[in-house]
């Protein structure tokens, strides 16, 4: 069964090091009568955190922020992967508050108020041009449900690596991976965190392509180098004891609390038959 997200792509990002500034303001957005409440407050909610960024100094692909994603497929988390916006965007929201809201309404026409405390952080650091891999092949357009996804990849530098899947029943983490049982660990000693040395071929051979419905549904890749170790935690088991199911909002996190030149980020999409 296909589940639906409604998601936003500003979080509460952790930095330590960037520049910050602490803004407030008062907030108020006009509501349609043919909105519930609950839809025009959230989009009001969007609304007031692209007008943060824009006080404070935040002007690159904010607007592409300021939509809220509905989807039964996962489409918002693959349009911003599908843009530069994780490149351009100079910064982003650590701390956020609001006010109870406050509703007035007329016949034509209704608003929502409310006041606005946050904290707005950028990044320090551009992208780091020489911080890159090859990826070959690249993975298909089609696949067959539970066909091998196989490739290799080849670091230009040493780091560390994480691969999540996402399809439009499924979010997980798929390397590196811990067991509950550390017996299973140990015979499944390919998932387990390592550094990638660079110039050497690593192959990905454990990948496979999943559907959960009757039609064709879309998988995605995302390949996410770092200079350093840094952990991913947003991990639950599996029914096998896997620490692999997660989420979008938190993969979206775990990327963006990262300086600009300690990651890279590989993107693919593909069809599931």
């Amino acid at each position: 069964m296909i589940r639906k997200y409604y998601f936003f792509l500003f979080f509460s990002f952790y930095f330590i090091t960037y520049a910050q500034k602490n803004v407030q303001f008062s907030f108020e957005q006009s509501w349609s009568n043919n909105e519930s409440f609950n839809e025009a407050y959230k989009k009001s909610i969007q609304e007031a955190k692209v007008e943060a960024l824009r006080i404070s100094g935040v002007k690159e692909n904010i607007q592409s922020f300021s939509r809220l994603y509905t989807s039964e497929d996962n489409t918002g988390f693959s349009e911003i992967f599908e843009s530069d916006i994780l490149t351009d965007i100079s910064g982003r929201i650590v701390k956020w508050s609001v006010s109870e809201p406050i509703k007035t309404c007329n016949d034509d026409i209704s608003f929502i108020s409310f006041d606005v405390e946050a904290k707005v952080k950028k990044y320090k650091t551009k992208r780091d041009l020489q911080f890159v891999a090859r990826v070959y092949p690249e993975p298909k357009e089609f696949y067959e449900s539970e066909e091998g996804v196989d490739f290799s990849l080849i670091p230009l530098q040493d780091c560390f690596v994480k691969i999540f899947y996402i399809s439009e029943t499924s979010e997980q983490l798929v390397y590196p991976l811990e067991n509950v049982d550390k017996k299973i660990e140990q015979k499944n000693k390919y998932l387990l965190n390592k550094k990638w040395i660079k110039d050497r071929s690593h192959d990905i051979s454990w990948l496979t392509a999943m559907k959960d419905g009757k039609n064709v549904e879309k998988g995605r890749i995302i390949i996410v180098l770092t200079k350093k170790d840094i952990p991913f935690e947003f991990t639950k088991p599996d029914e096998d004891g896997w620490f692999s199911v997660t989420n979008s909002e938190d993969i979206f996190k775990w990327i963006l609390n990262i300086e600009k030149e300690d990651r890279i980020e590989y993107y693919y999409s593909f069809f599931i038959n």
